[in-house]
C-alpha cells in the first residue's frame, strides 16, 4: 500500500473556525534549562508568518476542519504515493493543550482517504492520566466508531493503531490491558 506518513488534524484559523489554534503555541521549553535560558519564551504569529516551523505551508494557515484543505493534502499524499495516513487523535473529550477536539474530525479523514485510494490509521496521543487500560478503551471506541469504514487500514483483519510514548507506561501494564482487552487490534508502540 505504500508507505505511512502521519499528519496532525489540530489546526485552525479565524478564517474558518474563528480562531487560531495549534499555529499560534507557546514556543516550546527546551528540557535543558541551561539552553532554555538562551530563548526568549513567546507565542508563535501566524499573521506574521510565524507557524513555529522553518517552512510556510502552500495552503497558507489553513484549517483542519476545511474539506477543500483535507482535500487538497489527501490528493498530495496520493501523488506522493503514500498508502497510509497516520492520524493524531485524540478521543472524544480529550485534547491537546493547543488546539481543538479531533474525533470529529475522523470520519471526513476515512472519506477522503476513500475517494483517494488512501487508508487511514489513529496515533494515539497521550492525555494526562493515561493508563494502558484506558487507552485500550479508546481503542476499542474507535474500532466500534470506525474500524467497519473501508478506508481504516488493518492487519489480518484488526484496526491497527499506533501509540504515542507508549514507554511511559510499563510493558507489565500494556500486557495485563491487552490481555483483558476484548477489541481485536494491531497495537503499535
Amino acid at each position: 500500500r505504500g508507505y505511512s506518513i502521519e499528519i496532525c488534524r489540530r489546526y485552525q484559523n479565524p478564517n474558518f473556525d474563528d480562531r487560531w489554534a495549534h499555529w499560534n503555541h507557546e514556543h516550546l521549553k527546551h528540557w535543558d534549562a541551561s539552553v532554555q535560558r538562551r530563548y526568549p519564551d513567546f507565542v508563535h504569529d501566524p499573521t506574521s508568518g510565524d507557524v513555529g516551523a522553518s517552512f510556510f505551508p502552500r495552503l497558507g494557515a489553513y484549517s483542519s476542519r476545511d474539506p477543500a484543505v483535507v482535500d487538497d493534502h489527501f490528493r498530495q499524499l496520493r501523488a506522493a504515493r503514500a498508502g497510509v495516513v497516520v492520524v493524531s487523535w485524540y478521543p472524544p473529550g480529550k485534547r491537546d493543550p493547543n488546539g481543538p477536539e479531533v474525533d470529529a474530525l475522523v470520519r471526513g479523514l476515512l472519506d477522503a482517504a476513500t475517494r483517494h485510494g488512501l487508508e487511514v490509521c489513529l496515533h494515539l496521543e497521550p492525555w494526562e492520566g493515561r493508563t494502558a487500560a484506558a487507552q485500550l478503551e479508546d481503542v476499542a471506541y474507535a474500532v466500534g466508531a470506525y474500524g467497519a469504514h473501508p478506508a481504516y487500514h488493518k492487519r489480518d483483519g484488526r484496526c491497527v493503531f499506533f501509540a504515542y510514548d507508549s514507554y511511559q507506561l510499563t510493558p507489565a501494564a500494556w500486557r495485563e490491558a491487552r490481555r483483558a482487552a476484548t477489541t481485536p487490534s494491531f497495537l503499535v508502540g
